[in-house]
C-alpha cells in the first residue's frame, strides 16, 4: 500500500529515474539506459547543495564504482 507521505527531492529524482528505466528501451545497454533516464531529467528538478558543499562525479565510473 502506498501512502502519500511528502517525499524528499533526492527521493523525487529516485522515482522518476525508476519511472523512466521501465519505459526506455530494451535494447539499450544498462549504462546507456541509465543515461537516458537522466538526460530526460532536468538539471533545475536537482536538489541544490549548499554553496560551500562540492560535489564531483566523474564521468568515467560507473555508480558501483563510486559508492
Amino acid at each position: 500500500m502506498e501512502t502519500d507521505s511528502p517525499r524528499s527531492p533526492e527521493a523525487e529524482i529516485g522515482h522518476r529515474v525508476e519511472d523512466l528505466w521501465e519505459v526506455a528501451q530494451p535494447q539499450l545497454s544498462p549504462s546507456e539506459k541509465l543515461n537516458s533516464c537522466f538526460e530526460d531529467i532536468p538539471v533545475a528538478a536537482f536538489p541544490r547543495n549548499h554553496p560551500s558543499q562540492v560535489v564531483y562525479v566523474c564521468s568515467c565510473l560507473s555508480l558501483l564504482q563510486q559508492q
